[in-house]
C-alpha cells in the first residue's frame, strides 16, 4: 500500500539528499528539495524522511495491528521529542526544523493517522 501521492521509484535509481533521505529522481520529494531555498532543503528532506518511515511501515507490515502499533510508536516518539526526550535519530534530526519553521507536531501526527487509514 502507498500513502497518497507516494513516489513508487525503485531505490536502486535514487539519489541521496543532504539529510540521508533518498528521493527518487522525478518524484515530488526530489523536486521539492532540488528547488527549495538552500537553507530549507535539508529540513524538507527530513520531513520526507519521516514520510518514508511511515511508508516503510505500510510496505513491511502485513498485519494491520502491527502497522497501527508501529505508527502509534512514531506519534508517541514525536510527542516525547517535543517534550525534550528525543530517542530516535530521525526525531532528534526533526527537532530543529520543527522549531525553525515552526511546524506543529500535530502535522506529523496527522501524517501517521493518514497512514493508519490507508493501511486499514
Amino acid at each position: 500500500m502507498k500513502l497518497p501521492s507516494a513516489q513508487t521509484g525503485k531505490t536502486a535509481t535514487t539519489s541521496q539528499t543532504r539529510s540521508g533521505y533518498r528521493a527518487a529522481p522525478g518524484s515530488s520529494a526530489y523536486y521539492c528539495s532540488l528547488f527549495a531555498a538552500p537553507e530549507a532543503a535539508a529540513d524538507i528532506d527530513l520531513v520526507f524522511a519521516f514520510r518514508q518511515e511511515l511508508q516503510h511501515i505500510l510496505d513491511s507490515s502485513s498485519e494491520p495491528t502491527v502497522a497501527r502499533l508501529r505508527l502509534q510508536w512514531w506519534k508517541e516518539a514525536l510527542t516525547r521529542c517535543s517534550e525534550g526526550a528525543c530517542e530516535h535519530p530521525l526525531t532528534r534530526a526533526l527537532v530543529d526544523p520543527i522549531r525553525r519553521h515552526p511546524l506543529p507536531v500535530g502535522l506529523f501526527h496527522a501524517m501517521s493517522e493518514a497512514a493508519e487509514q490507508v493501511h486499514g
